[in-house]
């Protein structure tokens, strides 16, 4: 396994051509994204997870920006993109990814998504199946807890604020070795998830919790292959093997010593499998 080093400096902007900060009306939606073009390569979507903005792809972006054209964006009421006015579901937050496609001229693309960002993955696969290409389905599921569980995570927040569930959610996202290791890292990614909009937060897990593509993700024929952390105590290494075997031939891959955000605690391992299944 590769080491799991510090963040160094964040690198969002790369590549042959990139506008700065961008934002795009979609669906009567501001969502703000990067679009790092890099000449002829194939396009590859990263959608993030819950309470977190583009910034989680930093260290992934230095490793495969030759490789990929990148397209990531900040769901509604996350980081810089707009509150939605209704409460939207996993299928909304799924056509403001095919709005901003359309809107960068993307026709197909490979998309990884991550914990919530994978039932967004589903959602495209199963309505839009044309404008994807390969899968990948970072620590996630076609169906994550309940819509008890969740609705009771919005009235904690509701009473206590993100802070005050920050440190908590912390705890489940990254590591106790990493977090020690790191501490100044866990606490920017507390910081993090506390900036985010408190109702953008909300609407997000109880769109979680109305969500089942169990079904959808039968009927998937596109390649796919799931990842998971050693150390994931939401989103297990069973519960995702589970998941990987609904859809036909996915492969399953377990990091070892790392929980729910690989992406953040071993940069290289994720990238090294996400262009070997890709390339």
């Amino acid at each position: 396994m590769f080491s799991s080093a510090a963040p160094q400096q964040i690198l969002i902007f790369a590549g042959n051509s990139h506008s700065l900060m961008p934002f795009a009306n979609v669906h009567q939606q501001t969502l703000h994204y990067a679009h790092l073009q890099h000449d002829d390569k194939p396009h590859l979507i990263l959608i993030n997870s819950l309470g977190t903005n583009l910034l989680i792809w930093s260290q992934l972006i230095s490793l495969l920006s030759d490789q990929f054209q990148l397209l990531l964006h900040d769901k509604r009421g996350h980081g810089l993109s707009l509150l939605s006015q209704h409460q939207p579901t996993i299928d909304d937050y799924a056509d403001d990814v095919i709005g901003l496609m359309d809107h960068c001229g993307i026709s197909s693309a490979h998309v990884l998504g991550l914990s919530i960002g994978g039932l967004i993955t589903y959602s495209l696969a199963s309505r839009y199946p044309d404008r994807c290409d390969k899968l990948i389905f970072s620590n996630t599921g076609a169906q994550i807890g309940t819509l008890e569980g969740w609705e009771e995570r919005i009235e904690a927040i509701r009473e206590g604020g993100l802070s005050g569930m920050g440190e908590g959610i912390i705890q489940r996202w990254l590591s106790d070795s990493y977090a020690k290791n790191n501490p100044h890292a866990a606490k920017g990614y507390q910081k993090m998830l506390e900036m985010t909009e408190q109702e953008g937060y909300m609407h997000a897990c109880r769109a979680i919790g109305m969500a089942d593509f169990r079904e959808a993700a039968k009927a998937i024929q596109h390649p796919s292959m799931f990842m998971v952390g050693s150390e994931d105590i939401g989103t297990t290494p069973d519960f995702v093997k589970e998941q990987a075997a609904m859809i036909s031939g996915a492969r399953y891959h377990e990091i070892s010593g790392v929980a729910h955000l690989p992406c953040l605690e071993a940069p290289e391992e994720v990238a090294l499998l996400i262009q070997q299944f890709l390339i």
